[in-house]
């Protein structure tokens, strides 16, 4: 998706084009400052969650195009995997295409800890089995400043939701 919001869907060198990359292909769970930008994933029918980001906070997941997942797409939970709840948040998730057997977004699920200021724009859902998008606390976990169609430019989030530094993409070298 271009910044003016239109489509060219023949412009994918710049990305990283992966497939056969297994149940996941990014499994983050306690991390902190994470980008995951400009990845082109086609056929991936062996991939079930494509990015479950765990307990993570200031992420950034932007210029995604995905088609064949068989399992959730974008995924901010908070589960004990760390051995105690952490609090998820400080999200944006922008320019993303897909297609998925289960939900295309999801806040939530496995919420032991709260999940606070994600924001997302501009997403396409081509298809999903389940919901485009799914937002559902379990355990008591608090789900608060989960924000759609923020709308901006790149770098900025118009939905008031301070994201400190955290600037959606990257510069160029």
């Amino acid at each position: 998706l271009n910044d003016d919001g239109s489509f060219d869907f023949d412009s994918v060198e710049n990305m990283l084009h992966m497939t056969d990359t297994g149940h996941f292909a990014v499994l983050a769970s306690g991390c902190d400052e994470v980008q995951l930008h400009d990845l082109y994933f086609d056929n991936a029918y062996n991939m079930r969650d494509t990015f479950n980001m765990m307990s993570c906070n200031d992420v950034v997941v932007c210029n995604i195009f995905i088609e064949g997942t068989t399992d959730d797409v974008i995924k901010f939970a908070s589960d004990m995997s760390l051995g105690h709840a952490r609090h998820t948040g400080n999200a944006i998730v922008r320019n993303i295409i897909g297609d998925t057997g289960c939900n295309l977004l999801i806040v939530g699920g496995e919420t032991y800890g709260d999940i606070q200021n994600v924001c997302y724009d501009n997403v396409v859902c081509l298809a999903a089995n389940k919901a485009a998008v799914c937002v559902v606390s379990r355990n008591g976990a608090t789900l608060k400043n989960i924000h759609f169609n923020c709308g901006g430019s790149v770098g900025r989030c118009c939905c008031g939701t301070d994201h400190g530094s955290l600037s959606i993409g990257y510069t160029p070298t």
